[in-house]
């Protein structure tokens, strides 16, 4: 199965899910107002984590740590 179902391509760049389903204009306004100064966010990461959204919400899956980089 492709990931989203193929919305996104068959291989969709890795990303942060700030809001989902923020389908009324207020919340998106304010989620927008909120963090879009922070934007586009550029960090390292030292972990990789799977969440599945299952009857009971999002569920973590799996962590996979990264590794720390050499240097700064």
């Amino acid at each position: 199965m492709r990931p989203y179902r193929g919305r996104f391509g068959a291989r969709p760049a890795a990303h942060v899910t700030v809001a989902m389903g923020a389908d009324d204009p207020t919340a998106a306004t304010h989620v927008r107002a909120a963090i879009g100064s922070l934007l586009p966010l550029r960090t390292r990461a030292a972990a990789v984590q799977l969440v599945v959204l299952t009857e009971e919400g999002w569920q973590s899956r799996f962590t996979a740590p990264l590794g720390v980089p050499d240097g700064p």
